[in-house]
C-alpha cells in the first residue's frame, strides 16, 4: 500500500497527526491531507521531509499570523502545532 503517516515536527518532538494519508497537497501556508476514506485535514505548515521507504511525511509548523483570516468553505480542520480548529 502507498499510504503515509504524517508527523508534525517541533524541535526534537514528533507528533503523529494523521495515518493512511493518500493525498498531500501544499496550499499556501497550509498542507491539505486526505485519506482514502475522504477524511481531510489542513495543517498550517510546510514539508520538511518525505521518506518514501518508510511511508512517512514530516511537516514543520507555521504559526498563525494574528492578522490572517481562516480558510473558508472546506470543512477541513486546520492545525497550527497541536491545536485544531473547525471551520
Amino acid at each position: 500500500m502507498c499510504e503515509a503517516i504524517v508527523y508534525l515536527v517541533r524541535g526534537d518532538e514528533q507528533k503523529q497527526i494523521m495515518r493512511d494519508v493518500v493525498l498531500l497537497q501544499p496550499e499556501g501556508d497550509t498542507v491539505l491531507l486526505a485519506t482514502i476514506l475522504g477524511e481531510q485535514e489542513r495543517v498550517r505548515g510546510s514539508i520538511q521531509k518525505i521518506d518514501f521507504l518508510r511511508h512517512t511525511v514530516y511537516l514543520t509548523p507555521i504559526e498563525k499570523d494574528p492578522t490572517a483570516t481562516s480558510p473558508s468553505g472546506s470543512g477541513a480542520r486546520v492545525r497550527a502545532g497541536t491545536q485544531a480548529q473547525t471551520d
